[in-house]
């Protein structure tokens, strides 16, 4: 419980969880996250929620045509994957490494997805800066398909990166998968409504 005056840690049972908002890892917003910390060491979560933690500046199709937003990543320094999947990783880390954290939950998200149609139609092949990492993660997914497994592409690619270290804390969601809590659905970034049709207010209340 909390008020201007006081804070009361919730044990048990009635521990909170906290749905973040976008997180956006490589261009958070500091202030943002340094406000959410002291909620969670105040309270005392124990459960985090994240939507949209992968950014995905450095693969973004909305920008792949556009020089200019290109030309800003590149000097910012964004324009390679394993970098951004790095900041991400430290960024889990940063949450689910405070004292009373004890599990996050990815809730498949439409930035999370950047990855998917990345690799799916092998843009990395014309992408000099990660064709390397993109033929890896290509490879390392294909050849768990040939064997039935269907892997989680951002789960994947940080895995293969360098998984942050509070990896065995992180619950996976997969797009059409069910988390509630309290009576409360928390497992739809709000992306998608029925039938993968793009999301909307009629379509989430008839989907949900």
């Amino acid at each position: 419980e909390y008020s201007p005056n006081k804070a009361r840690k919730l044990t048990g049972d009635e521990a909170p969880v906290l749905v973040m908002g976008d997180y956006h890892a490589g261009e958070h917003d500091e202030p943002t996250v340094a406000a959410w910390t002291e909620v969670i060491n105040q309270l005392g979560i124990q459960e985090v929620v994240f939507h949209d933690m992968f950014n995905g500046a450095s693969i973004n199709h909305h920008e792949e045509k556009d020089i200019m937003s290109r030309a800003e990543r590149i000097r910012k320094g964004l324009d390679s994957l394993e970098t951004e999947l790095s900041i991400t990783a430290d960024e889990f880390d940063r949450i689910l490494g405070l004292k009373t954290v004890k599990k996050g939950v990815v809730v498949k998200s439409n930035h999370d997805d950047f990855i998917d149609r990345w690799v799916r139609p092998y843009k990395f092949a014309k992408d000099p800066v990660n064709a390397e990492f993109g033929t890896i993660l290509a490879a390392d997914i294909i050849k768990a398909s040939k064997l039935g497994i269907r892997k989680d592409f951002f789960k994947t690619a940080l895995e293969l990166n360098g998984a942050p270290k509070q990896m065995d804390k992180i619950k996976w969601l997969s797009a059409d998968e069910d988390y509630v809590v309290g009576g409360i659905h928390l497992g739809a970034h709000g992306d998608r409504s029925s039938n993968g049709a793009r999301g909307s207010i009629k379509g989430l209340a008839t989907s949900y």
